[in-house]
């Protein structure tokens, strides 16, 4: 038990839980855990306006704001002194700092996002939206950006390349986000379409939709946990959900085994193989869509066989699969979109159908292949396999798998 003076505001617990952090009026001040001392005390002066624990727990952000700019400052709680700090014209709405706070992001009442080196104070972009944000984050590293507007939806964005988002998904609803620890992964979403987890490098999905099963208010948990591999939603009234969150390669095949040789110059994200085994499909990064003969006489892909490419995705593959008689392909991309292919001749069908959702969890051709059953969110639809017409649409109500 720590006795702190009622007057202090807790902070948070420095790195291995070795002090208690606390601010007083115009000093931080650090509590032991072992014995309930205090150890130290950082003298920051006084109109501090925000105070935070970066995430590694070694460092603490402050900002002084006045009415024309706004001072932060980097403390090191280990060497008790001042690191960085760097003067921002205005008052932020929002503030952020990756893990180590070495990366500062500012949402200023522009509709615009902005973010600094702070170790060298270099400025590395700025991020226009298109209404004002409700909450930012940054990623452990820094590199992503993970953006909230309100009940309007959520967004992904690079920061190093910022022109486009990476994800972004748009509706009326309460939607959450959380990067896991090292950044590498992003979950967002909301209670009624569900959740999705991102990768951070590329904005592809890499998992299926999660239905949080959460009842909308305040004091909800997303929370990814140290491994990566487990993700935790719980929320007050509600009960709590433990995810185990599925192993993806950029590089390799889901058997391990490598398929860059089999699209030469692409990076492989998914792939299917025939029924009677004669042919594989191969999806990548940029969108285009690989289908080849196998050589029966050899082990693995004939490199040297004919192969025909084309951009049937204007974002990358997430999904693929073959009809019951291997005539057919159908290929899935992260923008919603779904094509149709010959697998014999290579050629796209001159359709494509479309999910109001970005993410498209599962498809299925009917025995005939004459039609294409598509799993998206709440939605399910049957589709024309040879015109893309929709046949049927059906709400489930709630997210299934």
């Amino acid at each position: 038990t720590i006795a702190v003076p009622a007057s202090e505001q807790v902070i948070g617990l420095s790195a291995g839980a070795e002090f208690l952090v606390t601010l007083a009026q115009n000093s931080i001040n650090l509590w032991r855990t072992g014995d309930g001392r205090r150890d130290s005390v950082l003298e920051i002066g006084n109109a501090i306006s925000d105070t935070r624990l970066s995430a590694d727990g070694r460092h603490v952000l402050v900002a002084y704001r006045t009415d024309e700019d706004t001072l932060f400052e980097v403390w090191s709680l280990e060497s008790g002194r001042i690191i960085s700090e760097m003067n921002v014209a205005g008052i932020p709405a929002l503030v952020s700092i990756d893990a180590s706070a070495s990366h500062l992001a500012v949402a200023d009442f522009d509709r615009a996002v902005r973010v600094w080196n702070m170790r060298d104070g270099e400025f590395i972009t700025q991020i226009d939206l298109r209404s004002q944000p409700s909450d930012i984050r940054l990623s452990a590293n820094g590199d992503s950006l993970g953006v909230l507007l309100h009940d309007q939806g959520v967004s992904l964005w690079r920061t190093i390349q910022s022109a486009e988002p990476l994800f972004q998904e748009s509706g009326t609803d309460d939607w959450h986000m959380a990067f896991s620890p090292s950044g590498a992964r992003f979950v967002a979403g909301n209670n009624k379409e569900g959740m999705q987890v991102i990768r951070t490098s590329d904005g592809v999905p890499s998992g299926p939709i999660l239905d949080p099963g959460l009842t909308p208010g305040p004091n909800q948990v997303f929370r990814f946990g140290a491994g990566e591999d487990l993700l935790v939603t719980a929320g007050t009234g509600d009960i709590a959900r433990f995810w185990s969150m599925p192993v993806v390669s950029a590089e390799f095949a889901p058997d391990g085994s490598s398929v860059q040789q089999a699209a030469p110059g692409s990076q492989v994200l998914v792939s299917a193989i025939a029924p009677g085994g004669e042919r594989m499909a191969f999806g990548d990064r940029s969108g285009h869509v690989h289908i080849q003969l196998i050589d029966a006489t050899v082990r693995g892909v004939d490199v040297d066989s004919d192969e025909i490419s084309f951009l049937g995705h204007r974002d990358a593959v997430t999904s693929m699969l073959f009809s019951h008689d291997g005539a057919l392909v159908a290929s899935a991309g992260a923008d919603g979109t779904i094509r149709v292919w010959d697998a014999h001749s290579g050629l796209p069908r001159p359709f494509y159908g479309k999910s109001p959702l970005a993410t498209i969890e599962r498809m299925e051709f009917s025995p005939s292949a004459r039609q294409l059953a598509v799993l998206s969110g709440q939605r399910v639809w049957l589709m024309d396999a040879e015109t893309g017409a929709e046949l049927t649409s059906i709400d489930l109500g709630e997210t299934h798998s």
